[in-house]
């Protein structure tokens, strides 16, 4: 069973939420979980605890990879964590316990334990909290598109593009949004962002949700269009025959 089918099986989302979360990955990318959480149908904390339930293996926890060792951090290289999307947290013995994208991956765990003499202890971690780890710990920067992932954890904080994020945005949401920024200051400030670099990132993610919009009612009225195509040239050959 596929992850979506179980998610919905499971009744944590819709088959409706399913379909805008498939949608919204053939113009984002990115894997269908990350956008389920992106459109905030479930929050990462539930959906980690699904994963394990679904892969029968136990889920990374916060606390787990709040403070790893730098001794640790320093089994892998910041290349092999990006290649094999795997997070070392802590050694035991001969065990590496390791958090990964896909820790099925048994070709991946064989290299990795061959390259570190260890034996690996799979555990599973969303694509959210492991990206936000490599940021922290191996200066790996995430795209615009994950940006301020603290803030799927804690949505109320402070004000971030994730009011748009979460939901199906529209050309419309994002003039509102450039409406209420003042253009009469050298820097803008926008409560919750604490920077220029921040701002910038901020419209990006913006215009990013736009052109899914964008992008997402052509696709739909292009399909539209070829299906009125199609009816219409049935009907031409049936006149024929």
């Amino acid at each position: 069973m596929k992850l979506g089918e179980a998610l919905i099986k499971e009744g944590l989302i819709t088959e409706d939420q399913m379909k805008l979360a498939l949608e919204r990955q053939v113009v984002l990318g990115g894997r269908i979980d990350t956008n389920i959480v992106e459109l905030r149908f479930i929050d990462d904390a539930s959906l980690s605890q699904f994963l394990g339930k679904f892969l029968r293996l136990p889920a990374v926890r916060p606390e787990m990879i709040d403070s790893i060792p730098d001794d640790v951090i320093n089994i892998l290289s910041k290349e092999q964590v990006a290649e094999y999307k795997v997070l070392p947290f802590k050694k035991s013995g001969q065990k590496l316990y390791v958090a990964m994208l896909n820790p099925r991956d048994h070709k991946a765990l064989e290299d990795l334990s061959f390259t570190t003499n260890y034996y690996l202890m799979p555990h599973v971690i969303t694509e959210l909290r492991l990206l936000n780890a490599f940021e922290k710990y191996y200066g790996i920067e995430k795209e615009i598109r994950y940006i301020r992932i603290k803030d799927r954890f804690d949505p109320d904080e402070e004000f971030t593009i994730d009011r748009f994020a979460g939901k199906h945005t529209t050309g419309n949401d994002v003039n509102k949004t450039v409406r209420h920024i003042p253009t009469d200051k050298p820097e803008i400030q926008i409560p919750g962002i604490k920077d220029i670099k921040e701002t910038a990132q901020l419209h990006g993610a913006l215009l990013a949700n736009a052109f899914f919009s964008a992008k997402l009612r052509l696709l739909k009225k292009s399909f539209r269009d070829f299906q009125f195509f199609h009816a219409g040239f049935f009907k031409i050959r049936l006149l024929f025959l």
